[in-house]
């Protein structure tokens, strides 16, 4: 199969978008498509993932037998899992959430973070203290910052002043890595970038909650360890975990299944977890809909759901591996992350509706499912000779 059969052709869904829009509002052809179409941007949008970027600074020193070089974030982005999707929706009293998320679920799928799950097919050691209190918080960065010119730790991003984070959520953990400037520390990772924070004010910052999302990583001497193999077993797990969950109660929420779910949920008025009951008033819609913003666009700059990010992994893994299909799967991938942002610029969009997403995301959909199958069998090719 050719990249070419991967995608039905975005121009077709796109103008058939800005069609329905024009029939809603009254719209013109042109005021309509405006809608959908960001300005230009004065520089392109980086590839981030926060715990890759972070890994990768904290392991600078410890370099890729195969290259000679430093493991790159996008090379231990896919290493830790890479790609996937998650829909979820949580229930409190008097507030419902929502949690929307292109990143491969370590926690879920392999019961570890994405940092430790790269780690673990390195051959890296490393162990997560929790920072219960400040003074052992200060003594046990210190002891890090000793050994290394940077420390990865988690923060509560909720606590850290100046960030924009949803208002509904309770708290948010991050990775970030942090450096002696002075008396002070240069926290770096930060959605606005690097900045200088004085030690009671990152300490007021840890993360105190459920060591399975973080704390302060503290990282052995590495092992040897065979890098084609870890690339093949970790792009064979995504592309599985994209298609076929196979994990436990909520596989129907995650990968493909979870792309088609709610895809039917944002327009299902008797499921008591569709949109037409959950988004009934203007304030829950909007919650959803920032959710959708926030897991797909803020988490990801580049707002295409990471896809970006892992193209550019597989095109470091084709020349690792020696595979040139994974490139050319690459490009698939590529085009997909521009479906996602397109997806997430209807969310963004004054008046928008769990519908308006629906009909994109079953095609979406897809073409996901039939880029992973391509996927699978490209990291596959050649196994058994």
């Amino acid at each position: 199969m050719s990249s070419e059969d991967l995608h039905v052709p975005q121009q077709k869904n796109f103008k058939r978008l800005v069609r329905a829009r024009m029939a809603k509002t009254g719209e013109s052809y042109t005021t309509a498509r405006s809608r959908f179409v960001p300005p230009p941007a004065a520089t392109p949008r980086p590839l981030v993932d926060p715990d890759a970027g972070a890994l990768a600074r904290a392991l600078a020193e410890v370099t890729n037998p195969l290259t000679g070089e430093p493991y790159s974030p996008e090379l231990l982005f896919g290493l830790g899992g890479g790609i996937g999707f998650g829909y979820f929706v949580f229930a409190y009293t008097g507030l419902t959430t929502f949690s929307v998320d292109g990143r491969f679920n370590a926690l879920y799928f392999d019961k570890k973070g994405s940092v430790e799950a790269a780690c673990a097919r390195l051959g890296i050691p490393v162990r997560i203290q929790q920072l219960s209190t400040v003074e052992s918080a200060e003594k046990r960065v210190r002891q890090v910052l000793d050994a290394a010119p940077e420390a990865l730790l988690t923060v509560d991003l909720t606590r850290v002043p100046g960030q924009d984070t949803p208002d509904d959520w309770p708290y948010l953990p991050y990775p970030v890595t942090v450096s002696a400037q002075g008396p002070d520390l240069a926290v770096t990772g930060l959605p606005g970038g690097t900045r200088t924070m004085a030690w009671p004010e990152l300490l007021d910052a840890r993360w105190m909650h459920a060591k399975k999302y973080g704390g302060l990583y503290v990282f052995g001497p590495p092992g040897g360890v065979d890098v084609r193999s870890a690339v093949l077993a970790a792009v064979e797990r995504t592309a599985g975990c994209l298609l076929e969950p196979g994990r436990g109660t909520f596989d129907s929420n995650v990968g493909v299944p979870g792309m088609r779910k709610w895809a039917r949920l944002l327009t299902d008025p008797r499921d008591p977890k569709g949109w037409p009951k959950l988004c009934a008033d203007p304030e829950s819609l909007g919650r959803a809909l920032a959710a959708v913003v926030w897991g797909l666009g803020r988490a990801d700059p580049s707002a295409t759901a990471h896809r970006r990010l892992y193209a550019a992994f597989l095109d470091q893994a084709a020349a690792l591996v020696e595979k040139p299909a994974l490139a050319e799967v690459a490009t698939a991938y590529r085009e997909l992350g521009a479906r996602w942002a397109e997806l997430v610029g209807l969310a963004e969009q004054p008046g928008a509706t769990g519908a308006d997403l629906a009909v994109h995301l079953s095609e979406l959909a897809d073409a996901e499912e039939s880029t992973a199958t391509v996927l699978r069998a490209a990291v596959r090719e050649g196994a058994a000779r």
